[in-house]
């Protein structure tokens, strides 16, 4: 994440955003942190239940 805030301080007219896919799990918690999600811009939530 640090990389692209490095990138995104060199940038004009373009923002990389900090995104990522993250599984709910069967008990309803993400398989991320918290400090990590906060830390993003984006998240995409699948399920994993079947």
């Amino acid at each position: 994440m640090d990389a692209i805030d490095n990138l995104n301080e060199g940038l004009d007219d373009l923002r990389l955003l900090k995104s990522i896919e993250v599984h709910i799990l069967r008990d309803g918690t993400l398989d991320l942190p918290d400090d990590v999600l906060d830390d993003l811009e984006f998240a995409c939530a699948l399920s994993t239940c079947v």
